[in-house]
């Protein structure tokens, strides 16, 4: 996989799937379209993080995709739980 491609998933990851696939240039991977389709939109980090595994690339990338989802949502849920209770 391209370097770039990774470093720009961690912090676009869905804008990174949209301009790879419209530039023709998605790295290789198992999975099929749909699953390709649904995991970009509902965890598209989690499923760079597979492509990394599946394409042997370090290590390190799938622990970075990882930590970056955990991180985001974990971000994503306190600000979404924090705007539901009023006092």
């Amino acid at each position: 996989m391209n370097s770039l491609f990774l470093l720009c998933g961690l912090f676009f990851p869905r804008l990174t799937l949209l301009f790879a696939h419209l530039t023709d240039t998605m790295p290789p991977n198992p999975t099929d379209l749909p699953t390709d389709v649904v995991a970009g939109i509902l965890v598209p980090r989690l499923l760079i993080a597979y492509w990394t595994v599946a394409n042997d690339e370090s290590i390190l990338w799938t622990i970075l995709y990882v930590v970056f989802w955990f991180l985001f949502l974990g971000i994503g849920g306190q600000t979404a739980a924090s705007r539901g209770r009023r006092s």
